[in-house]
């Protein structure tokens, strides 16, 4: 076998590869005689039929299936012999297998990048800690409150708070568009939901009311036929209703399953509650900001055979999380994978590579002790925790993304043993105010 390599740009190689025509020949005279001993034609016992009419009738077959063996596993050994470390399947040109002749191919593919990470003394990162305080306790209480308002009619202009019941009528240019109409539409004034000014124009209104208003479409709204237009609404308002909230009592507590103790118990649930929030929040923010930290430290190419894929599993995901909300993902319309997830697809790429240069270079594995917490802490939300501990450890491939969170969360300790940290604390408003979304990291198999 003859094997040349060709680079095209940083990860791109093109293999041209030669193999003899006795080994092809000899490949498919093997074939071939292995079917004659196992074929029967009319005139001949099984096993005794002539090679040349084997060849005759299956000749064509088996130089077809032989030479795509032969291309597969030549294609290994090139990529073995001259250390390339393909990122995705190879396209395969200039085929030429014909008999007689030498059999020529060449496969263009990516390779994966060889990463040399930036030293991580020089990363300055940030470790956030909250508490959970007296007051979130209060607020927690008071948002739990809110929940189970009933509301009650009123005769009376809206103010913050009221819930109003309304239709309404949007136009672009004097023109409806899709979406802007709806009716018997809830909405409570001073929540977000709706855009800028829309809630905020009713503030005053009253039962019965029409009420314009010119508003303007966020620049960044998600239709780009609507993002930063100017739009008119009429909204019509059906009734006003005020909340009227549950006392703090032993009904109140009944309703989260707190049957003794009082208010003493239900605020030590609480606070129970709130810290396994508070523990996830922490988590994905410190992960998120460490990765972001090495990311923007290490800047290589990305294979875009990778970044292919890991947008095609994007669009899966979106095709699951629609059908679980009983939306038929049959009826997305068509666009391109890359356009829409590209970006993100990228990230979560790049972040794989790198994640996944860490643990080889250093040997790093997920800690046991850490599987289990990860386990339990999911199976302590459910009725029978430990049945979930059990189901989870019962087979090793429901365990695999703990795993795999488990190291991500010890790549996230390692370097902060090796950087520089700096400890930020963060009240439990501003935790859950701005929620950290954590970059999955199995985009790609380093």
């Amino acid at each position: 076998m003859q094997v040349s390599v060709d680079n095209v740009g940083v990860l791109g190689r093109k293999v041209h590869v030669v193999v003899p025509e006795t080994d092809v020949a000899t490949a498919i005279r093997s074939r071939l005689t292995t079917l004659s001993q196992q074929t029967q034609m009319d005139g001949f016992r099984r096993g005794k039929v002539p090679l040349k009419l084997v060849e005759q009738r299956f000749g064509g077959q088996v130089r077809q299936e032989v030479v795509g063996e032969l291309l597969r596993r030549h294609f290994v050994e090139a990529c073995q012999q001259h250390n390339l470390r393909p990122a995705g399947d190879p396209a395969i040109a200039e085929l030429s297998a014909e008999p007689g002749e030498d059999m020529r191919f060449t496969a263009e593919f990516e390779v994966y990048p060889e990463l040399q990470l930036a030293p991580f003394a020089t990363l300055a990162l940030e470790r956030y800690q909250c508490e959970i305080s007296e007051s979130d306790l209060d607020a927690m209480t008071q948002t739990l409150r809110e929940q189970r308002a009933e509301w009650r009619e009123v005769e009376r202009p809206a103010v913050d708070g009221d819930r109003l019941t309304v239709d309404f009528v949007g136009t672009l240019e004097g023109v409806p568009f899709e979406g802007g109409t709806a009716t018997g539409i809830n909405v409570v004034l001073g929540r977000p939901g709706f855009i800028p000014g829309f809630a905020e124009g009713l503030v005053g209104a009253s039962a019965g009311q029409t009420i314009g208003l010119d508003l303007t479409f966020p620049e960044g709204y998600q239709n780009a036929e609507l993002a930063g237009k100017p739009v008119h609404f009429e909204v019509t308002v059906k009734d006003v209703r005020e909340p009227i909230l549950p006392e703090v009592d032993d009904a109140f507590f009944a309703a989260f399953d707190v049957h003794e103790g009082g208010l003493e118990a239900f605020r030590r649930e609480l606070r129970s509650n709130l810290e396994r929030e508070r523990d996830q929040l922490l988590r994905e923010r410190n992960r998120k900001q460490a990765f972001d930290c090495l990311m923007a430290a290490n800047d290589f190419e990305v294979p875009r055979a990778l970044v292919a894929v890991e947008a095609e599993r994007m669009l899966e995901e979106l095709r699951q999380n629609l059908q679980q909300r009983g939306v038929d993902p049959s009826n997305l319309p068509a666009f391109d994978n890359l356009a829409i997830f590209g970006a993100r697809a990228h990230e979560r790429v790049k972040l794989a590579l790198i994640v996944s240069e860490v643990v080889r270079s250093h040997g790093l594995r997920p800690d046991p002790v850490r599987v289990r917490e990860l386990v339990e802490r999911t199976a302590s939300s459910y009725q029978d925790p430990q049945a979930v501990v059990r189901w989870f450890f019962e087979d090793r491939n429901r365990l695999a993304d703990v795993e795999a969170a488990a190291l991500e969360d010890g790549v996230v300790e390692w370097l902060w043993e090796r950087a520089s940290v700096a400890e930020v604390r963060v009240d439990f408003d501003e935790l859950r105010r701005r929620p950290a979304a954590t970059v999955a990291t199995d985009g790609a198999d380093a």
